[in-house]
């Protein structure tokens, strides 16, 4: 019938008289006031011509309104309840049963090509797109519906954000040197991204060390991902007083995932030098000393130095004197260094000055 009222075109059909004889399948005809149909070989009135008119034009889409006009979707998420669209006629009533196609750019931000781009409205009008597809392009673009085998359409403004973080990866600084005390010489970076390698801003990064992870302790900084996911040490990430490894932790809070930066920290120059065995080291006069002279060189921290170059000079008392291994002697793992001496022959005390770095000081020796 659809169809047939489309064909009377209201001002083009012929007019007619109810109540006279007809032929079978005729068009549809009017007189002054009504559409008739020939029914049982006689024009019957089906309608006024107002009604027929509103019939048709509730049939003709109209607009393609959306619920909201703009919506903050995550990339590779589906659309779900986010985009929904509300298809009126030409009368300005909801129209149900209306095929309604999505389109996105086919660059950039957009929709996964699929064939769950499409949806029919209800008996509401609306329509939703549960099983569209966001693409893992992260910007914004204009997502059009428009009703099919017409040229009726709406628009919605997307923006698609990146999903939560999954992933923090380091970027810079990784594997520094520091003497104990100091600062690391270069800020350590990492990026946060979600599932699809998307970076992931505005989220706090606690930075750990000094402890761990495990040890409770709160974080030495929070820091947040700029635009590009990247937080960067701004502050002096100062190293231990004690060598060894100096790990850094850089947690996504209120997550599991984190990042370790892994540093070495080396001891510092000499700063005190101690003798070591009885004081002081006694010889027979011509004799060699029983015992070795022997120096402990540690940093400013107490921690022992190794490689560390110690000059050792006898210093003659009233004759006395020693003659020496070595002038020199290069400290151990544990910061030892020792040289061995014989006794001259002179009786007497004096001393053996011990020297590394800027560090210095002496061993008394007697000969008897």
């Amino acid at each position: 019938m659809i169809l047939l009222l489309s064909a009377v075109a209201l001002t083009g059909c012929d007019t007619v008289r109810a109540g006279t004889r007809c032929k079978a399948g005729a068009a549809p005809g009017r007189d002054a006031t009504h559409v008739l149909f020939c029914q049982g070989g006689k024009w019957k009135r089906v309608m006024t011509i107002g009604q027929a008119a509103d019939f048709i034009l509730g049939t003709i889409p109209g607009a393609v309104t959306p619920v909201n006009a703009t919506a903050t979707v995550k990339a590779g998420d589906q659309l779900s309840l986010a985009v929904a669209f509300t298809v009126t006629s030409r009368t300005g009533k909801p129209l149900p049963k209306a095929k309604v196609t999505l389109n996105a750019p086919s660059t950039g931000a957009g929709l996964v090509p699929s064939a769950e781009l499409s949806g029919v409205t209800g008996d509401d009008g609306r329509v939703w797109f549960p099983k569209a597809v966001i693409n893992n392009a992260l910007g914004s673009f204009t997502l059009t519906a428009k009703v099919d085998g017409s040229d009726v359409a709406g628009t919605v403004a997307v923006t698609v954000v990146a999903g939560e973080p999954a992933a923090i990866t380091i970027v810079s600084g990784q594997g520094q040197t520091a003497t104990v005390g100091t600062a690391l010489g270069a800020p350590m970076s990492a990026r946060v991204t979600d599932a699809r390698g998307n970076p992931v801003s505005g989220k706090s990064v606690g930075v750990y060390y000094s402890g761990g992870l495990q040890s409770g302790n709160p974080p030495k900084a929070v820091l947040t991902t700029d635009a590009n996911g990247v937080v960067v040490t701004t502050l002096p990430v100062s190293a231990p007083t004690t060598p060894g490894s100096f790990p850094v932790y850089f947690e996504v809070e209120r997550t599991s995932y984190f990042a370790t930066f892994n540093h070495t920290v080396v001891v510092g120059a000499p700063s005190s030098i101690t003798p070591e065995g009885p004081s002081p080291l006694t010889a027979v006069h011509d004799q060699a000393f029983a015992d070795p002279l022997t120096v402990l060189v540690k940093d400013v921290y107490g921690n022992p130095v190794p490689g560390a170059t110690a000059s050792f000079t006898v210093v003659p008392a009233g004759g006395a004197t020693a003659v020496l291994s070595a002038s020199t002697a290069v400290t151990g793992a544990d910061g030892r260094a020792s040289v061995t001496a014989t006794a001259g022959s002179t009786v007497g005390t004096y001393q053996v000055s011990v020297a590394a770095g800027s560090a210095n000081s002496s061993v008394s020796m007697q000969n008897t």
